[in-house]
């Protein structure tokens, strides 16, 4: 367990989940009375083995060591060898859960004051407030926060068996395996309310806490059943658990079907990639177009600057190097980018210089109309049409510098973009010009045309727009390379 922690922690900052479970459990353990005699021989190896190879990692610079997540594993292996010496009364041990229960609601609001040293992105898990100023959490999807509907498309068949079974563990919290795994399952899908991504995190757990569940209704069938067939004499006890068992299965497949049908459009590909990372259950290429233009056309040593969301896809899929990626961990870095977008021509390519840059990405979100024999489109706000609100942000600058707002939009007709967006060098990336705002379908819509404001495919000019993704269904991405040649000779 150890060993699997810290190699988890070389690779993803969710790590420290892994880090403050195995701390919680004996503490917990120790508290709660719990038969956990000998723990000790496995929780301090598994968190010793944990924390050496976590500060043994150079980007988390001993923050193993120190600060809170530190002190709470030496906690733990404090109560570790105490477990099984140290046993509470009822009374005393009911005190101490609302103690838990207390201390771990004013630490969710302490943290927001004192952040003890840990990252946006934990600080957004623990206390969901947080998330009003975390700047750097909001711009991708799989760190978007979920409602009900996701525990219920994720989780699908398993809600029923998965609370059956977390009232079975909390029945038996004092032996071990069911105290770790109750602690496990409930605070993996806390987490995963916060946290898209974390559903990685909690579907093993809820696997096997909903399996548990399952079990012991299998169990129940089939014991009546075997009850009945013997007491009416009229079935043999297998016969009636085959029965049972079938009947079982046949009503699980039916009641997950539309969960099996949705989730079978995206096949081996990564949703995100598959929809573009627009939230529609549909297929949309314009990403794996994108990237594979990226992968035969750009040369390797090549640099792109790109929105941090998408690094990921270029460096691993395309196989190119970004300037960021979705590991947040240079936060300078990112916020540069975002100046460099809502900067004039000239500042982004200062910045695009001094990082070395070559190519410049943008995704949009954009949908075509057909108005009176013309070809229109508007934009979505799926891509950098939207997220250029939390780069302005990220930079300290006042949004409302950029858009106009809603109740002045109804009632002057105002576009949603203001002058000053479309003088930046992202409104410059976008290629389209505003024609007029109509209302259709009963809401106001901006129409545009497309009118590219750098040439297409024109090795002689600064910025040449080089890749237009094609699909028409929702959202495009757009290439542009940066010709310094041609701006350091004119220059």
């Amino acid at each position: 367990a150890g060993l699997a922690a810290g190699y988890m922690g070389a690779s993803w900052g969710a790590a420290t989940y892994l880090v403050v479970l195995l701390s919680i459990y004996p503490i917990a353990a120790v508290i709660l009375g719990c038969e956990a005699k000998g723990i000790e021989k496995t929780q301090v190896p598994a968190i010793t083995a944990a924390l050496v190879i976590l500060n043994a990692v150079p980007r988390n610079r001993l923050a193993y060591a120190t600060g809170a997540v530190a002190l709470l594993a030496y906690a733990s292996i404090a109560a570790s060898l105490l477990a099984g010496r140290v046993r509470l009364n009822a009374e005393r041990w009911q005190a101490a859960a609302m103690g838990i229960v207390s201390s771990c609601l004013a630490l969710v609001v302490c943290l927001s004051v004192v952040p003890a040293a840990l990252g946006e992105r934990h600080l957004s898990v623990v206390n969901p407030f947080y998330r009003a100023k975390a700047v750097f959490v909001k711009t991708v999807q799989e760190q978007a926060m979920v409602n009900v509907g996701a525990f219920v498309y994720n989780y699908n068949v398993m809600i029923p068996f998965l609370v059956f079974g977390l009232w079975l563990l909390a029945r038996n919290y004092r032996r071990p395996l069911q105290l770790f795994l109750l602690i496990t399952a409930l605070t993996a899908m806390y987490a995963s309310s916060t946290f898209a991504r974390l559903f990685a995190l909690s579907a093993l757990v809820v696997a096997v806490v909903a399996a548990h569940g399952l079990r012991e209704v299998f169990s129940r069938v089939v014991s009546s059943a075997a009850e009945a067939a013997a007491r009416r004499r009229y079935a043999r006890a297998e016969q009636a658990r085959t029965l049972a068992f079938a009947v079982a299965v046949v009503a699980l497949m039916m009641f997950s079907y539309t969960g099996y049908v949705i989730g079978a459009r995206a096949g081996n590909v990564p949703p995100t990639i598959a929809c573009a990372s627009v939230q529609v259950a549909d297929t949309i290429d314009d990403w794996l177009e994108a990237l594979a233009w990226i992968r035969d056309n750009v040369p390797e040593d090549a640099v792109i600057a790109a929105w941090w969301d998408y690094g990921y896809w270029i460096s691993f899929v395309a196989g190119r190097r970004t300037l960021a990626d979705n590991g947040t961990l240079n936060l300078t870095r990112i916020s540069l980018l975002a100046e460099m977008f809502l900067s004039n021509e000239s500042r982004a390519l200062e910045i695009l210089s001094r990082l070395n840059a070559d190519y410049v990405l943008i995704f949009i979100g954009t949908v075509r109309y057909s108005l009176g024999g013309q070809t229109y489109y508007t934009l979505l706000g799926v891509g950098e049409d939207s997220k250029f609100i939390q780069m302005a942000r990220i930079i300290g600058v006042d949004e409302s510098k950029f858009i106009y707002p809603a109740d002045v939009r109804s009632r002057e007709r105002k576009p949603m973009y203001k002058d000053a967006f479309w003088q930046t060098f992202l409104g410059k990336l976008i290629p389209y010009k505003y024609v007029s705002t109509q209302v259709v379908g009963g809401r106001l819509v901006d129409l545009y045309v497309y009118s590219p404001k750098y040439p297409e495919n024109d090795p002689t000019a600064p910025i040449t727009l080089v890749f237009r993704s094609s699909n028409e269904k929702i959202g495009e991405v757009l290439i542009y390379k940066i010709n310094w040649d041609v701006i350091r000779g004119s220059s």
